[in-house]
């Protein structure tokens, strides 16, 4: 086993978790969620997987993250990568959340005239930092 990092879209959280390492990618699957991931590279010794359907099953927020070109939504893990495995990050915890930008869209209701009693909405994006979760890694649920 190794640790990783779990990005939680859902709480904006990032927490330390153990994949095994015969089973990595089946457990990335499973901390995120989903049937099919995809990855990017962060620079040369680092690695995100995310959900390769993230961008269209439905936003509750979006991710930027420093070196990463395209945004990027749904939970995610951050891996480190050496000769071709995945591995422990070389950045710490705190550095993977510094540098993740969550966006997460805002409805502000408004009421257009009080004598008509319309409703309406404004939408707008609100950014803000993940929450560091230093905990204990987690160990995932072997499944079978």
């Amino acid at each position: 086993m190794f640790m990783s990092y779990f990005f939680d879209a859902d709480s904006g959280t990032v927490a330390p978790v153990r994949l095994r390492k015969t089973r990595a990618c089946e457990d990335a699957r499973e901390l995120i969620g989903c049937e099919q991931t995809d990855h990017v590279f962060l620079g040369s010794e680092h690695v995100v997987i995310f959900d390769d359907n993230g961008l269209v099953d439905g936003l509750s927020s979006v991710m930027q993250i420093e070196g990463v070109g395209t945004p990027l939504a749904a939970s995610l893990v951050i891996a480190g990568i050496r000769f071709g495995e995945l591995t422990t990050p070389l950045f710490s915890i705190d550095e993977v959340a510094s540098r993740i930008d969550i966006m997460r869209p805002l409805l502000d209701m408004y009421q257009s005239e009080p004598a008509y009693s319309a409703v309406g909405f404004n939408i707008r994006v609100v950014k803000d930092k993940p929450r560091v979760l230093n905990s204990t890694p987690s160990h995932l649920k072997l499944v079978g």
